[in-house]
């Protein structure tokens, strides 16, 4: 079997947890990949790729307002704080310590800063 790219294993993988057949994960062939971002190599590849105007959030305001943000919106929007922290002079390794409350805010600073190689301190 030819080893898959990491966003190809993990389309198989969450394919097989979805439909139950947890006897194809035993079958899977994969390798370790030496450098690993999340957001590059899941979000990016799988998510926005494969569904840019789904809803990747949806939230319900104390005044009932509901806010969605799809994944092509998200990941533009966290690129717009990893552009501006990269602006700023922070750099891959550097630690960001990040204080949002429960809004959308939070969630692309979670991308931005895991794209970025950032250290998060939540």
């Amino acid at each position: 079997m030819t080893t898959q790219t990491f966003p190809e294993l993990f389309t198989a993988i969450t394919n097989a947890i979805t439909s139950r057949q947890y006897e194809q994960l035993q079958s899977l062939d994969y390798s370790i990949p030496e450098k690993f971002n999340w957001v590059r190599d899941v979000f990016e590849a799988v998510h926005v790729k494969n569904a840019p105007d789904h809803t990747m959030l949806e939230l319900l305001a104390e005044d009932r307002s509901l806010s969605k943000l799809s994944y092509k919106n998200a990941l533009r929007q966290s690129n717009q704080l990893l552009n501006y922290l990269r602006k700023g002079g922070v750099q891959q390794g550097d630690t960001v310590f990040v204080m949002c409350g429960l809004h959308k805010g939070l969630w692309l600073s979670y991308l931005g800063i895991i794209k970025g190689g950032f250290v998060m301190i939540p």
